[in-house]
């Protein structure tokens, strides 16, 4: 019989099936070290993956993804180190050889590296990966008219016309900062970059009772994921846009790995799908996901200010979408019309509105919700969400249950708090957990709004306070 959990504890998980394997001639423990070491390492190369080839090698490849996303999904003896291999693969295997290499010479370099990939060579992959990556070229942050003209066609030629666009759309606009540069916020003393995106991503806080709801949560049947199959991945990435997360492989990447290897393609979707699914239904060991949930951090000047932008891994983006298909109508059904920003129709539009009528009457007050995706409680929204919205409630325990890794630089650092950037689910995660909130402060104050959050980090909430 279903019982009430703690106030603020989540449910607990399923621990990970014990890694008793053999990966070439290494047996687990030894293959688990040195995928750690180059799981660490690989998350800060720059990015130089070649485009995957035709033929046998690509769908080599292709199947070798399938096959580490279904051992998750299936939790084999893999799980441990199945998405931590799924996350290697492509910078170890599809590293340039050198800047202006060609197509046979990737098929050559991809063959001879998936040997090395079966037989568990790890040490020689990531010797030949560190290599190349110190010859790369020094990242020139200005771009010659020359050179802009050239990555706008590449782009263009590639399919990628939003980010071509965007280019021209953001040349001259803030630079990309490092974490050891200092800068001085508005009405503020100078500090690192650093300083400030740890200040944007505060440690985790203890839920406050008082926020939490107590009753039992209602169940879920997990049929009403069944329609997340590989057809429903394989439209999702031919919609999913943006660039790569940690392990180097993009938007355009992955749609060719979903859809131009046939078999293997299918293998590929099929796995994903199953993934999806044990997100939804399933409490996995928080330890097992976190590869997939690790994000590349940028830190762009605003002037005065920094703004992060997070890129998460593609498989992640992919899954989400996958299930926000599925769950879409469940989510609105529970924010309604107190929170416009879970995917309503035209919910922008009705804000903006509902500000000019709030502002035209006497006695409005206002009051700004600063870093509101990054501050928002996790422990409190998930246990809440339960309640509200369950359909969603078990793939976002799922991915934000344990801090994840932000990238930047070379360091690395933990959102402990909020939402992560780059994950699909953020922003209905958001809009469902300031709810309680929203209607809390609505029946203490008397006609109050609570509107979306119109820019990155940042909600209103206003209305008549008398």
């Amino acid at each position: 019989m279903p019982t009430i959990d703690p106030p603020g504890h989540l449910p607990d998980f399923t621990p990970m099936a014990a890694p008793v394997f053999t990966w070439g001639v290494l047996d687990s423990a030894q293959f688990t070290v040195l995928l750690d070491t180059a799981l660490l390492e690989t998350a800060k190369w720059r990015g130089n993956c070649f485009k995957l080839p035709q033929g046998s090698a690509g769908k080599a490849f292709t199947k070798e993804l399938a096959r580490l996303f279904r051992a998750f999904a299936t939790g084999s003896a893999l799980e441990s180190v199945s998405l931590k291999a799924a996350t290697v693969l492509p910078s170890l295997l599809l590293q340039k050889p050198r800047q202006k290499s060609k197509q046979q010479e990737h098929i050559a370099c991809l063959e001879q590296r998936f040997k090395l990939w079966e037989d568990g060579d790890i040490s020689e992959l990531l010797s030949e990966g560190r290599t190349i990556q110190s010859r790369l070229p020094k990242h020139r942050t200005h771009q010659e008219k020359d050179q802009l003209s050239r990555s706008f066609a590449n782009l263009m030629f590639q399919g990628k016309t939003h980010a071509a666009l965007q280019l021209l759309s953001d040349k001259g606009k803030g630079r990309v900062l490092r974490l050891s540069d200092t800068i001085s916020p508005k009405d503020s003393t100078p500090c690192t970059v650093k300083d400030v995106l740890r200040s944007k991503h505060p440690p985790g806080q203890p839920a406050s009772l008082d926020a939490i709801i107590g009753d039992l949560p209602p169940d879920v049947h997990p049929v009403i994921f069944d329609s997340v199959d590989a057809s429903l991945i394989r439209s999702t990435s031919l919609r999913t846009r943006g660039a790569a997360g940690p392990s180097g492989l993009d938007a355009y990447a992955w749609r060719r790995l979903c859809t131009s290897f046939k078999s293997a393609s299918l293998a590929l979707c099929q796995s994903l799908a199953l993934a999806a699914k044990r997100l939804c239904t399933t409490l996995v060991d928080p330890e097992s996901i976190a590869p997939l949930l690790a994000c590349r951090l940028i830190a762009l000047d605003k002037n005065p200010g920094v703004r992060p932008i997070g890129i998460g891994e593609t498989a992640r983006r992919i899954i989400a979408k996958a299930v926000l298909a599925v769950t879409r109508a469940d989510i609105q059904d529970s924010a309604g019309s107190v929170q416009l920003c879970a995917g309503q129709i035209a919910g922008v539009e009705s804000a903006v509105h509902a500000v000019r009528d709030c502002f035209s009457e006497d006695g409005t007050e206002a009051a700004l919700l600063s870093n509101a995706f990054n501050s928002l409680n996790r422990n409190v929204a998930l246990h809440n969400i339960r309640h509200i919205c369950p359909a969603i409630s078990t793939i976002l325990t799922n991915t934000y249950r344990a801090p994840s890794k932000l990238f930047i630089d070379g360091d690395a650092l933990l959102s402990q708090e909020g939402t992560t950037q780059g994950d699909p689910l953020a922003m209905p995660m958001y809009a469902v957990a300031t709810l309680r909130v929203s209607l809390s402060l609505s029946s203490k104050c008397g006609m109050l709004t609570m509107l979306p959050p119109l820019v990155a980090s940042t909600s209103f909430v206003l209305g008549g306070m008398s």
